[in-house]
């Protein structure tokens, strides 16, 4: 099934994104702090430094943060034409 493969390798990007997110402190306070004050190009600017096969759309409020992967091709552009996969996480 194609969708599970889509799904496996934006796992592998997101993987790799949660994984700097918990492994770096100061990363994960400037992601926090930009987050809590409602700064999204830094918000977007943080998380795309992490470069990865597939950059999330990032939403967040004061309480947490959601990573929204899609898969996207030049066949099909919509973001939701085939699969998306969502991270959310908390700030605690």
């Amino acid at each position: 099934m194609n969708s599970a493969m889509r799904i496996h390798e934006m796992m592998n990007s997101a993987q790799t994104i949660v994984n700097h997110i918990a492994r770096s402190k100061d990363f994960s306070t400037r992601l926090m702090n930009a987050a809590q004050g409602s700064n999204i190009a830094e918000v977007n600017r943080l998380v795309k430094s992490i470069q990865t096969p597939y950059s999330p759309i990032a939403h967040f409020s004061p309480d947490g943060l959601v990573l929204t992967f899609f898969y996207q091709t030049k066949a099909h552009p919509t973001p939701d034409s085939c699969c998306q996969l969502q991270i959310k996480m908390r700030w605690i």
